[in-house]
């Protein structure tokens, strides 16, 4: 069976994909595995075709939560007011793909949603307990990096004047030398209830970006 592929919204030519920010990737760094070619990556087919025309829900994205994330308790997905679940198969070994995670300084570069990131630390990469501050999603952040496990898992809190948030990633290294990578997020206050309701569908489309942007700088 041929590999799927994701067509996020922007205009397809000459083999680039380019998002209405002028940002571009490759059309083939949207190239998903085979339903069930990869153990974990059990997105169902509806699933994947709500994806391709926009609507994925948070009810979605719950119910595809993965089980191997280990959520804080103050940061419960059951109980979240904005939930995102985001998944994909990078052709590179966890290590290059954390390398280009702990290096949020340079997110700029290669993700365009995010902005201005200032990473608390001499070292300047991410790591245990280190704070950054950043913009995302129009939104001034500031997080501090609560889980740290090198090449495996990177999590951290994102707090605002109006809300509380945990992002996560897991990469899982599969036989082939690619990489599973789970990326999730909840988010709770004001500001996430109000896109909840608005826009359910904005902070999955996000997280897309930022996977489909990961894929394309880890395989170039």
């Amino acid at each position: 069976m041929a590999a799927r592929r994701r067509k996020p919204a922007g205009q397809v030519a000459a083999g680039i994909i380019r998002f209405t920010n002028n940002s571009s990737v490759p059309a083939r760094a949207l190239d998903l595995p085979d339903q069930g070619s990869v153990r974990d990556f059990t997105t169902p087919k509806d699933h994947r075709r709500k994806e391709r025309r926009g609507t994925v829900s948070i009810t979605d994205d719950k119910q595809l939560r993965s089980a191997h994330i280990r959520w804080p308790a103050d940061a419960d997905p059951d109980r979240a007011d904005l939930f995102a679940h985001n998944d994909i198969v990078i052709s590179a070994p966890a290590e290059v793909i954390w390398d280009r995670l702990i290096r949020a300084a340079a997110w700029p570069d290669w993700y365009s949603n995010a902005a201005s990131v200032t990473v608390n630390d001499p070292a300047g990469v991410l790591g245990p307990g280190v704070t950054f501050d950043w913009i995302s999603f129009g939104a001034t952040i500031h997080s501090t990096v609560h889980e740290f496990e090198p090449a495996s898992r990177i999590g951290w809190y994102a707090t605002t004047d109006q809300w509380l948030g945990y992002h996560t990633w897991l990469l899982m290294p599969r036989p082939d030398g690619s990489t599973y990578v789970v990326h999730e997020e909840t988010d709770e206050g004001a500001n996430p209830r109000k896109l909840a309701e608005a826009n359910p569908g904005h902070l999955h489309r996000g997280h897309d970006l930022w996977n489909i942007s990961l894929k394309f700088r880890c395989e170039s």
